[in-house]
């Protein structure tokens, strides 16, 4: 890798970019950083493990910005993100004039908030408005056909997300629970609809405790299986001793997360291997079972695909792997921790876990779902699709990528330009139609990814 320039690295999912570039180089820079702290300040570091090369040569300092921003609501702002906001509201509540219950303007007032203000009109008393009295806590017509894979494309600041994710999804929820709907959406036809399901590529669970094989549902068969075993029969173990998030069955030292969280003063927690169980999570009782030769740690080892042959004869254990697989996720451990997938992978498991059951009636909303993915990933997930759209689902999806904006069977383009100049519905129809549309933004960008086609 040339130093002092711009690297990029590519390949589908699971290819092994986030182990070359944060697993390896990152490790390593953060590592060589703090051999260089004093012996006091390394004493509580001797357990951190380097990665596992021969050589990196000429390694500068590392730091790692990862692309994993929370997902925001509709009351998230550009003015919320940068805090802007916080600074605005204190300013309107100190410098603002006020208005008095009886609809009198009171001059800007320097009291405490623990003060009432007087109205010089009217002597009203009222209190004075904190920075937080001021936080919140004409759209486009647009027919979305059911049962069909539905892209909304333009600009950014077009209108997109205010049509989907501000106007759709909340009227749809609300009409389903009964109550009324926003006050900006005129009419509403649920043609059918039953329920709304809200997809992103956010990180699934909070720690190593949630995995692709608890995430499905598969652990809870693997471990009835290992508690059926002869020797845990003998000792009257339940499925709960297999479980890494009991005390019968974790090890004692990292109650079951297979590493241990080291507290570096002025440096994010550095995580290393358990020194106890070596990061199998379990304790030695417990690793002691094995079913078929594997012990249960051993299974959480294996990839989906690979736990699909050793379980081809449990079919509770395969009707929970065999959808994750379908999806183009077979490569995954089964104890891999679910918050270091990627932002695709995690959109594909949770797709997962809802095919094994009828989808009809359903409207699945994807947020530029093809965000970073390779274009070999993108004809993964619209085969996914493909599957939702097969079990009876109805899918829209806000995107730019030209892949996906083909395999739709209805495309939206909006625009013409971003903010002010957005908000209005170009084209409509199939891709080949909205190709051929003049004035379209997305037209002329599709019409040349088509080629012939259009």
């Amino acid at each position: 890798m040339p130093l002092w320039r711009t690297v990029a690295v590519v390949g589908v999912s699971g290819s092994g970019k986030t182990s070359l570039a944060i697993g390896t180089l990152y490790t390593e820079g953060m590592q060589r950083f703090l051999d260089s702290l004093s012996t006091y300040s390394r004493r509580r570091l001797s357990q951190a493990q380097r990665p596992d090369v021969d050589r990196i040569e000429h390694l500068p300092a590392a730091l790692a910005l990862r692309q994993r921003p929370p997902v925001p609501g509709p009351r998230s702002t550009v003015g919320t993100m940068s805090e802007v906001l916080n600074v605005l509201r204190l300013m309107v509540s100190r410098l603002g004039s006020h208005l008095c219950p009886n609809g009198h303007y009171v001059a800007p007032s320097i009291a405490t908030l623990s003060e009432q203000i007087t109205c010089p009109v009217c002597g009203a008393r009222f209190d004075h408005p904190s920075a937080e009295s001021f936080a919140f806590n004409s759209y486009v017509t647009a027919a979305v056909p059911v049962g069909q894979l539905t892209a909304l494309a333009g600009p950014s600041g077009a209108g997109k997300t205010a049509l989907v994710l501000d106007s759709l999804v909340p009227a749809v929820r609300a009409v389903l629970a009964g109550s009324p709907p926003p006050a900006h959406v005129r009419h509403l036809d649920l043609a059918g609809l039953r329920q709304v399901v809200q997809v992103d590529a956010s990180p699934i669970g909070q720690n190593a405790r949630s995995t692709p094989a608890t995430y499905s549902g598969a652990f809870d068969a693997i471990r009835q299986l290992f508690a059926g075993s002869g020797y845990a029969r003998r000792r009257r173990w339940k499925p709960g001793h297999f479980s890494f998030n009991t005390r019968e069955g974790q090890c004692p030292t990292c109650r079951g997360l297979g590493h241990i969280d080291l507290d570096v003063q002025y440096l994010p927690d550095i995580s290393v291997s358990c020194p106890t169980c070596h990061g199998a999570r379990f304790n030695d009782a417990t690793l002691a079972v094995r079913v078929d030769g594997l012990t249960i740690a051993d299974v959480l080892g294996l990839s989906v695909d690979d736990a699909l042959k050793q379980f081809e004869g449990q079919p509770a254990v395969a009707a929970a792997l065999r959808p994750v697989s379908e999806v183009g996720l077979g490569y995954l451990r089964l104890g891999e921790p679910t918050p270091s997938l990627s932002g695709g992978e995690s959109q594909r498991l949770r797709i997962a876990s809802r095919l094994r059951s009828s989808q009809r009636g359903a409207l699945y909303v994807f947020d530029e779902p093809s965000t970073g993915l390779h274009p070999l990933d993108v004809a993964t997930l619209v085969g996914v699709f493909d599957r939702l759209l097969d079990a009876g689902a109805t899918i829209i999806v806000i995107d730019h990528d030209l892949d996906l904006l083909a395999a739709a069977d209805h495309l939206i383009d909006m625009g013409p330009g971003g903010g002010p100049d957005g908000g209005h519905i170009l084209a409509a129809g199939t891709p080949t139609d909205v190709a051929q549309t003049p004035g379209s933004a997305t037209g002329p960008w599709l019409a040349e990814h088509l080629g012939p086609l259009a």
